[in-house]
Formats: structure tokens, sequence, C-alpha cells
């Protein structure tokens, strides 16, 4: 978690009502080298995955952002043809399946099943609309400072996402500091700056987390978060948080030919 401080063809299945397209998915992960936690998540990203496999027709590549058994954040929108934008009738269990050896203990495994809904994204991309992310490292230690690059190739509007491993989102940039997220056409922006610093964090009781930073470029000032999203907390930069499905209907929102992404995946270490 970052934390800012001053100083396609239809499957089987598939149901159509309303926009996009419901389809029963399910998801599964080891308790092996991970917390109950984390391979609850890691389940759940794979549920996901299978619903726009489902619903698109297509195979999501293994561009998955999955680092280290942990997961990392489910979009894989920048390799697939569709987003899951609503979820219900969840379901879990958990399977104990016996080990291969009699002096070993069993294995625990952590099913999801659900009904997702797909939106499938639509339009042809711009090629001259493109956007570089750049990080000064990819794996930290906790509470050491971050510091991100950006540069588009044509004028743009610019917010910097924080896709934590507990599947919330935090807005990076822009924030009460810099307020401004208009970048001209290959200028750079550098965050942060104007006298505070960006920390990475694991989350509470986590040892060790993956997550992403993601660079959305839109060519139309857009908001991505409402007052109701912001950080309450005295003394914050700024820093709204909404969850992971509510980006994906955003980002749904946007014609691919008014938008572009670029991500990277890092790593944080308690020691």
């Amino acid at each position: 978690m970052i934390s800012l401080f001053f100083l396609t063809v239809f499957s089987a299945g598939a149901q159509v009502r309303g926009p996009g397209v419901w389809v029963s998915c399910s998801g599964e992960a080891f308790v092996r080298n991970i917390t109950v936690e984390e391979a609850h998540n890691l389940a759940l990203q794979r549920a996901r995955q299978d619903a726009v496999e489902k619903a698109c027709g297509i195979a999501v590549q293994s561009e998955t952002l999955v680092k280290n058994f942990m997961t990392a954040g489910d979009f894989v929108h920048a390799i697939s043809q569709g987003r899951v934008v609503e979820e219900k009738d969840m379901q879990w269990e958990t399977v104990s399946i016996p080990a291969d050896k009699p002096d070993r203990p069993p294995v625990i495994m952590v099913r999801v099943t659900m009904n997702a809904r797909v939106l499938s994204e639509t339009g042809e991309a711009d090629p001259n609309f493109r956007i570089s992310l750049i990080m000064d490292k990819r794996e930290f230690l906790s509470g050491e400072e971050a510091v991100f690059q950006i540069q588009a190739a044509r004028d743009c509007h610019v917010t910097l996402l924080n896709l934590a491993a507990n599947d919330s989102v935090y807005v990076l940039f822009p924030n009460n500091v810099q307020k401004d997220n208009f970048l001209k056409a290959g200028e750079i922006v550098k965050i942060p700056e104007g006298g505070f610093k960006i920390r990475v964090a694991t989350l509470p009781g986590h040892a060790r987390d993956s997550e992403v930073v993601m660079a959305i470029a839109t060519k139309q000032n857009f908001r991505f978060f409402e007052e109701s999203d912001m950080d309450p907390k005295p003394g914050s930069v700024g820093t709204p948080r909404f969850a992971a499905l509510k980006l994906a209907r955003i980002l749904s929102g946007i014609p691919k030919s008014e938008r572009v992404e670029d991500l990277k995946v890092y790593t944080v270490t308690s020691e």
C-alpha cells in the first residue's frame, strides 16, 4: 500500500441483461507460502479472469499481475478484451486435500464461485496516443520512498493509481499538492514534487506484497474519484480510495481511442 506524507464469442451459459454479459465463473488458490487472506484474493482474481475469458471468448494471457504467489491486482484488462464490472452470488468454500505423503499435513485450497458481469472493450485504440510510466525501483523495503515519472506522446490529462493487494485503488496523482494533472506532449511529470514524499508499505500483517502502480492518460479531463472517496485523515495529501470494480466500470466508460494506460508491478517486503 502506498501512503503519502508531507516533507469476442459468448460461451455457453452467458446471459445478457443490460450492458455487458453475465457469466458464471470460479477461481481457486492453495494456501501455500501465502496467508489465507492472500489466497482468497488470488482466487478472486482468477475467478475474474475466468469471467473475462468466458464472456469474451478469449484466453487471457499470463501477463497476470501475480508475483511470488501474491496477487498484485486483477486488471488483466491490459491484455484482455473485457472487464468485470459487477459481481453477485459469491460463495466461498475451503477444501482440505490429503498430502501425497502420510507425514505431511493436508493442503488447504480456497475456491470462490460467483456470477460476474463483463463489459467487452469496444472501438480501436489511437496508435499515436502513448504513455510511459517509469519507477525508480521495483523492489522496496516497507517505509522506503518511491518516485515516478510519466511522459505522454500528446497533450493529455494524467491520473496515477495504486492498485493495492487488498483489492482497493488509491489515487496518487493528482493530489492536494500537485493539483494540475495536464501534461503537454513530450514533457515529463515527476511524482511526488512540492514538499511531500511517497512511501510504500506492506499491508497490515503481511511480510511481502506485490502491487501495481498504473498511469492513465485521457484526452479529455476526467475525474476518477469523488469527494466521498477522499482520505479524511488530517494532513492527508489526498489519497482517494475506492474499490477495484469501480475503476473497471470507470475505464469501461471511456472509449479506447480516448485513453491509454501503462502499469508496473512492484514488491514490498517488511524486512
